[in-house]
């Protein structure tokens, strides 16, 4: 067991190499097109896509072939689709929740479903937020150009990291 004040270190390292967006559904067309609609958007922090639950947990823990962290960073965000077979998407923020190096992981329920029961597990399973897929490029484009400006540049991650992509501009009085 780790002490402490290695937990805490081990902690911020983490935080210093997170330099991704993950994106994880287990459809390729979704996958294909959320990749399409970062580029487009601007979004300045690689998208990285998996198909299953199971993949994602996985890739988190640094196992089997995401041991190397400099070819498979910690997200700064989680774009997470609900309904996977295997490991759905609950299953998978529950496990993100379950770890406190994950704290400070923004985690959004990225999902088909517009269901308010699938809405009310998600947010009390602590995701930061629920999004209806949206449909077409230009609305898909809208979302990721969203995500830069507000998560990426707004949102205040709790301790330095590279999760900050631009200096928030002062809003007009």
């Amino acid at each position: 067991m780790l002490s402490r004040a290695n937990q805490y270190r081990q902690k911020l390292e983490n935080r210093m190499r997170r330099s991704c967006i993950l994106h994880v559904d287990d459809d390729p067309d979704d996958r294909l097109l959320l990749r399409h609609a970062a580029k487009q958007a601007g979004v300045s922090l690689p998208l990285l896509s998996l198909e299953k639950g199971e993949q994602a947990v996985a890739y988190l823990s640094g196992q089997e072939e995401y041991g190397n962290r400099a070819e498979f960073p910690l997200p700064c965000v989680i774009l997470l689709d609900i309904k996977m077979n295997g490991v759905s998407g609950f299953d998978v923020l529950k496990w993100i929740r379950d770890r406190s190096e994950f704290d400070d992981v923004v985690v959004i329920m990225f999902s088909g479903s517009r269901l308010d029961g699938d809405i009310q597990k998600a947010l009390a399973l602590r995701a930061n937020s629920f999004v209806a897929k949206p449909t077409g490029c230009e609305a898909l484009i809208k979302f990721m150009g969203a995500v830069q400006d507000y998560w990426l540049t707004f949102h205040e991650f709790g301790s330095d990291s590279n999760c900050r992509t631009r200096k928030a501009k002062l809003l007009p009085a």
